[in-house]
């Protein structure tokens, strides 16, 4: 299970998760806030190691083909456009064993 906690007030706001990663009985280290959208926007990832980590890197390909998609709208439209598909993959990988 992760633990993603974030906060905002006024110009203030911070995201912060635990470091733990635990697969198969296998518990290590993790990094999950580590996905800078923009200046401003951060993302916080859960969920099963690389299979979830290439929706953000494609995501983040997106943003860098259309810098018009810095902002939080173009954040949720880029996100609303493919994660549909990842999930489907990262579930079928899970399924099979990765």
């Amino acid at each position: 299970m992760t633990a993603i906690f974030s906060y905002v007030k006024d110009d203030i706001a911070f995201i912060a998760a635990d470091t733990r990663r635990g697969i198969l009985g296998l518990t290590g280290v993790a990094t999950k806030v580590h996905h800078r959208w923009s200046e401003h926007i951060l993302l916080a990832q859960t969920g099963a190691g690389a299979p979830m980590t290439e929706l953000p890197c494609e995501m983040t390909v997106w943003r860098d083909r259309n810098p018009g998609l810095v902002t939080l709208q173009g954040l949720a439209g880029v996100f609303a456009r493919l994660h549909s598909a990842h999930f489907q993959r990262a579930s079928a990988q899970l399924r099979n064993g990765l």
